[in-house]
């Protein structure tokens, strides 16, 4: 077919449209082209689902804009294939289910949204009836009362066309020329928006990703630190329940001093391996009942620096192995290793610190019976103890609360 105003899909000169309207470029259109530009973009902002938006797009052709029918496609294939309706509003009455819509091959075979996809351009007939010559599109069109149609193309972030924008009016030469050049900018902006929206969407996956990783990262570490925590019970089984009640003590303070989640969970995997130094402490002095001799006693007293050299290769969010180093410093200087005080020791040791001792005290020995818990808490409150007064006094709203006791079963 020769090219020429008898077709409606001829191949369109830079800055003109075939069938476009023959008298002045008139900006009657523009207004309404601009408010829907508008109300297109305000939507995009709060767009969460692509079909959703797409669809309220098409709505806003119809009931905004005015125009009889409205549709969005994309298409299939690489070069050349059916186009999918993704979206559509207005007075269709099955016209998108009896004409074949597909792309690619010769443009003047195809309707409006298939040849503004297949050539990259925009496609307008101004006056549908006047077509000389037959289309399966345009007796469905005038069957329904379409008039005039303009097609425009939807291109990715390469400039490629993946999909079409049809816009069918009840007006014969319903659009100006200056209307076409909002309506381009419009159909780009929605091309934008479907990225916009897909990238949403990406990002959220990756998010959602990266938490559920986060979440089986967590679930490993706490399962290995169990592990460590029932090998060490078969060698001390003081030292196991000891880690195991400490960690539920330390989650209900830090809780109480208002300690970030993600904290608090660093501060109660602390807490289950805090004593994993005594795995290189023998055994036969772990549960002797009788006094121990200095070496011995700095022996045992070496396990906070053998459980940081096991703890420090261990590639935690937390600093696990210092919160272990430092479970016997004490705020006036006196503890051990370093004989560090106040600031210098990490919140997260203060807690360890009050903790291990209200556990230790409380609970039996093979070198002493159980003190008790009110025992405990004196040992806690008295001020030359060494111990931070602010997790002093959170440990005694959980007891005044009734919770620290049962935690201590």
């Amino acid at each position: 077919m020769e090219a020429g105003h008898d077709s409606p899909l001829d191949p369109a000169e830079p800055g003109t449209y075939p069938h476009a309207p023959t008298g002045p470029r008139e900006a009657s259109g523009v207004p309404r082209a601009l408010h829907m530009l508008s109300a297109c973009n305000r939507m995009l902002v709060d767009a969460a689902d692509e079909s959703e938006w797409l669809a309220d797009v098409c709505r806003m052709f119809v009931v905004d804009g005015g125009y009889r029918f409205a549709w969005i496609g994309y298409a299939e294939g690489t070069d050349g294939g059916p186009v999918h309706p993704v979206a559509r509003c207005g007075a269709e009455q099955g016209f998108l289910e009896a004409v074949e819509v597909s792309w690619g091959g010769d443009p003047a075979d195809l309707c409006p949204v298939g040849a503004a996809i297949t050539e990259d351009r925009i496609v307008t007939v101004a006056d549908i009836a006047s077509l000389g010559h037959p289309h399966p599109w345009t007796g469905e069109s005038l069957s329904r009362s379409y008039a005039s149609v303009v097609a425009l193309p939807l291109r990715d972030e390469r400039g490629r066309p993946f999909g079409g924008l049809a816009l069918y009016s009840g007006t014969v030469g319903a659009m100006s020329y200056a209307e076409f050049e909002t309506l381009s900018e419009l159909a780009n902006d929605l091309a934008f928006g479907v990225r916009v929206i897909r990238d949403r969407h990406a990002r959220k996956y990756a998010v959602a990703e990266y938490e559920r990783a986060l979440e089986r990262l967590e679930k490993m570490v706490l399962d290995v630190t169990g592990l460590i925590s029932r090998i060490m019970g078969y060698r001390d089984p003081y030292t196991s329940g000891h880690q195991q009640r400490v960690a539920r003590l330390a989650v209900a303070v830090a809780t109480e001093l208002g300690m970030p989640s993600d904290d608090v969970k660093g501060l109660s995997i602390a807490a289950m391996v805090h004593d994993v130094g005594k795995i290189y402490v023998p055994a036969e002095l772990l549960g002797r009942p009788g006094p121990l001799s200095e070496p011995e006693t700095q022996l045992v007293r070496a396990h906070v620096e053998f459980g940081y050299e096991i703890l420090r290769g261990v590639d935690l969010p937390w600093p696990i192995a210092d919160f272990v180093r430092q479970h016997h410093e004490r705020m006036d200087g006196s503890g051990y290793p370093a004989g560090l005080s106040g600031p210098d020791i990490l919140p997260e040791s203060r807690i360890l610190a009050a903790l291990d001792v209200l556990e230790a005290v409380s609970s039996h020995r093979p070198y002493r019976p159980a003190l008790g818990i009110e025992a405990a808490l004196g040992i806690l409150a008295d001020p030359e103890g060494g111990f931070d007064p602010e997790v002093v006094g959170a440990i005694q709203r959980v007891d005044r609360q009734g919770m620290l006791r049962p935690l201590l079963l």
